[in-house]
């Protein structure tokens, strides 16, 4: 609580772009994608962005997203549930739903006790794009804006290495995208599950529903992971492998990484309706 003052109102989320009518699947194929009970299209609310900082950050009994972890780099990587560090992915993934979500249908679960447990976001997609669309440009510029007039901007913000690998990220998944999805399909973003309640299902609720979606609409679904686990646990649900690259950039913090982190680019071809009951 330290680290980041409250929100003093809802209105700076509705001015970041939250509780937006994300319109990215038609109203049937949502429909498609809440046909499991407890799977419900939502809205880019604080729990939401909480869910994914502290999801990507790890902690001492879940694994960080590699690419995050190597994203943040040295300073940050010696304990993943450092209060400081989650304040750091907060930050960066919700500077990163500034730009996605109204482009983007937001599907999510709830646990046991109603308490946000995962959630989806899914880009309905022509191509890969060619570059970072403008208007998501602005669209984190208003958002980081935003957040340094509320006082959030956490410690290590304004790490220069950070921007820069992070730059190389995106360069080496837009890099990975044109190459193995240049065709229509869906783009799982970002799949994120509440470190303590990781292993209950919730996740593969929501894999299920973006794949009911792709299955109707004819269409792959492609997304990037980082590390074995992730890639071992979308090849349960019919991911193939087509694709990877290390993350490492020029110049880098010498040992950094302290072991090699690769992203890999999958693939899950469109089944028939029947084939996918």
């Amino acid at each position: 609580a330290a680290l980041l003052p409250a929100w003093p109102h809802d209105a700076d989320l509705h001015f970041l772009g939250a509780n937006l009518a994300c319109n990215m699947l038609s109203a049937s194929l949502r429909d498609v994608a809440t046909a499991e009970g407890n799977v419900r299209r939502i809205a880019w609310t604080r729990e939401v962005e909480t869910l994914l900082g502290r999801s990507f950050s790890g902690s001492a009994t879940s694994e960080p997203e590699w690419g995050v972890h190597w994203v943040m780099g040295p300073r940050w990587a010696s304990e993943l549930d450092d209060p400081a560090r989650v304040a750091l992915s907060i930050f960066i993934h919700g500077l990163a739903l500034a730009a996605k979500v109204p482009e983007s249908t937001m599907l999510g679960v709830r646990g046991s006790g109603n308490e946000p447990a995962a959630f989806a976001l899914v880009q309905q997609l022509k191509r890969a794009p060619t570059a970072t669309p403008a208007m998501e440009v602005l669209r984190v510029m208003c958002s980081f804006a935003a957040r340094a007039l509320c006082g959030r901007l956490p410690p290590g913000w304004n790490d220069m290495a950070l921007f820069k690998r992070g730059d190389a990220v995106t360069e080496i998944m837009g890099a990975l995208h044109a190459k193995h999805a240049n065709r229509p399909h869906l783009y799982l973003a970002i799949m994120a599950t509440d470190p303590m309640l990781q292993g209950q299902g919730h996740g593969g609720r929501l894999i299920r529903a973006v794949s009911r979606v792709a299955d109707a609409a004819g269409l792959p679904i492609y997304l990037e992971c980082g590390g074995e686990r992730l890639k071992g646990l979308y090849a349960h649900f019919g991911f193939e492998l087509v694709g990877e690259a290390p993350l490492e950039m020029k110049g880098d913090v010498a040992g950094w990484p302290t072991h090699p982190i690769v992203y890999y680019a999958m693939v899950r071809p469109p089944q028939s309706t029947a084939a996918a009951k």
